[in-house]
């Protein structure tokens, strides 16, 4: 994960669904905690990064990675894994 932060400068885009989105922040991993909002009624999970949207890419309990449209109010299936997602950045 630290690498990925340490490349946001030129490695952003990751696909999801039928789109490609641009990071603009990834959390460091000692900052990672289980959030609390009023609009968010899924299982646990940890915001890990945003994008130039202010979507939120997000570790579910799972392990898994989903990204959480606001527009849409939709979560979307992104990485089975952290490391997957760090992956599919390019």
């Amino acid at each position: 994960m630290i690498r990925a932060i340490n490349s946001l400068h030129f490695k952003r885009h990751v696909v999801v669904g039928d789109r490609t989105i641009e990071i603009v922040l990834l959390v460091h991993p000692d900052g990672v905690r289980p959030m609390t909002a009023g609009w968010w009624s899924g299982e646990e999970a940890s915001i890990i990064g945003a994008d130039i949207s202010g979507n939120f890419l997000l570790r579910q309990s799972s392990g898994a990675v989903g990204y959480w449209d606001h527009a849409e109010s939709r979560l979307t299936p992104v990485a089975p894994s952290v490391r997957a997602l760090i992956a599919s950045i390019h």
